[in-house]
């Protein structure tokens, strides 16, 4: 992931607090038989949740949009939120999401004021999940 990318995120996140922020994050296959990705792109969407102190609930018409805007360079990636006063491992909420296809789930902390901290993750449909291994580039 690039800098640039990590501090759309993470400056996002920080604009929307106390709220969760949610977005996606889209990018490339690095090449077509590797399971590695490049995530060149953050797009932020609304958080339209009753709660947005607690939880994220994406606006539709912008999932419908991203969905649709998806191409061979501008894939799908992940989804990104954050924990306005968590750290930055996925909740019961988080592991029960209908994405758990995508490659990539992105957490970021707000608790330490000040210091931001972003965790990558995949999940399964099992309500289990990894942590990823990634490189900022």
């Amino acid at each position: 992931m690039c800098p640039e990318v990590i501090n759309g995120i993470l400056t996002y996140c920080i604009q929307q607090k106390p709220h969760e922020a949610c977005g996606f994050v889209f990018g490339t296959k690095r090449e077509a038989s590797d399971i590695r990705y490049k995530i060149h792109e953050f797009m932020p969407v609304t958080n339209c949740a009753r709660t947005p102190e607690t939880h994220f609930v994406m606006a539709p018409a912008q999932v419908i949009a991203a969905l649709s805007e998806q191409r061979d360079d501008r894939l799908l990636l992940g989804i990104v939120h954050s924990h306005p006063s968590g750290p930055p491992i996925p909740s019961a909420m988080d592991l029960s999401t209908p994405w758990y296809t995508l490659p990539s789930h992105w957490i970021i902390s707000l608790q330490e004021t000040g210091t931001p901290s972003m965790r990558g993750y995949r999940y399964t449909s099992g309500g289990q999940y990894e942590e990823l291994d990634f490189t900022v580039k």
